[in-house]
């Protein structure tokens, strides 16, 4: 039996759709995973204490303090992490944050005997770090709303402009500001930017950027469409005309994904597993981060019709669910099989 402790899935995130899809698949599998909802006060992971000798608890990497904080009292039992992100990975942070974080994420891979991770890149920083664990990969599916609907292109909701989408909670990270300035630069081009996410992920971020729009004169040209359910996301994925990310950090990038299946080409920084989903100069163009004068330069073309016209070929059908969710149980049978110490 393996025990999947996760927080509360309420709020849209990439994790979120990920756990609510790995759940569903390995409840209509069959397969013997315990899905654990831990609050804020930590109610749900007492229950792990009870969970027989020789389980597995699988702790969503968003608990990884928990994990580290109370690995030492549940006795009897092993640890894996579903690692769906490495907050010390985040370039933006100061070198004592960093610090700290990564002191955290060593507690909790101390606590642990596997590793399950979401995409090819993270899978290469666990294994550098940590050599000796088994590290397993499960990356994220597409759901049908994306892939079925990759031809079927909608009418922008104003044809006078070049409609852009970024799909990114209001994070520092995510780049939000950088693409304000080079919108800024491009004001005398004819551009809207849509922007999709959770508007009080860190509400100071939220509050500059709206501040920063205003100073600019540029609100009548941006539309802040806040959290999207996946089906309200694809119909606006439908009707834009790229999707630009300027992130600084993913550990993979469903956004770039999903957009791929829509045949919405991309413009974004070279992050995640961005280099493996999209086929630059095909259906996808891509700087290194903080280049930005070069993700200028691209938008710059772009609006000007010289590159990258929408709908682009996918390179190869999207990846489903199901097939992330088949990746998901034949990493945890061979957790299964492992020997317990």
């Amino acid at each position: 039996m393996i025990h999947f402790l996760h927080p509360n899935a309420t709020a849209v995130s990439g994790g979120n759709i990920y756990n609510t899809h790995i759940i569903q698949h390995a409840q209509a599998a069959g397969f013997p995973l315990h899905p654990v909802t831990v609050d804020g006060a930590g109610a749900g992971a007492d229950s792990a204490r009870h969970s027989g000798a020789g389980a597995w608890l699988l702790w969503d990497s968003l608990l990884s303090r928990r994990l580290a904080e109370s690995a030492g009292m549940i006795t009897g039992v092993r640890h894996a992490l579903l690692i769906h992100y490495l907050a010390s990975e985040n370039p933006l942070l100061s070198h004592g944050v960093r610090a700290e974080l990564l002191a955290l994420e060593q507690r909790a891979a101390n606590a642990a005997q596997a590793f399950i991770t979401t995409g090819q890149g993270m899978a290469e920083v666990l294994r550098r770090r940590h050599p000796h664990l088994p590290v397993f990969v499960a990356e994220p599916g597409v759901d049908p709303l994306f892939s079925s609907q990759a031809a079927a292109r909608e009418p922008a909701p104003d044809s006078s402009c070049v409609h852009l989408l970024t799909v990114a909670n209001l994070l520092p990270a995510k780049g939000h500001l950088e693409i304000l300035a080079i919108l800024g630069r491009l004001a005398a081009t004819r551009w809207c930017w849509h922007i999709a996410g959770d508007d009080q992920a860190d509400p100071a971020y939220s509050n500059r950027l709206h501040r920063e729009i205003a100073a600019a004169g540029l609100r009548q040209r941006i539309v802040l469409h806040g959290r999207l359910s996946q089906a309200e996301l694809a119909r606006l994925m439908r009707r834009v005309q790229v999707l630009l990310c300027a992130s600084h950090y993913e550990a993979y990038g469903m956004a770039l994904a999903e957009a791929v299946a829509t045949g919405l080409p991309v413009i974004s920084t070279r992050v995640g597993d961005a280099e493996r989903l999209l086929r630059p100069g095909g259906n996808g163009l891509l700087v290194e981060v903080g280049d930005w004068l070069g993700l200028q330069h691209h938008l710059e073309s772009f609006i000007a019709g010289t590159t990258l016209q929408a709908p682009v070929t996918r390179i190869s059908p999207a990846r489903t669910w199901q097939q992330a969710g088949a990746d998901f149980i034949r990493a945890c049978q061979a957790m299964l099989r492992m020997p317990y110490a």
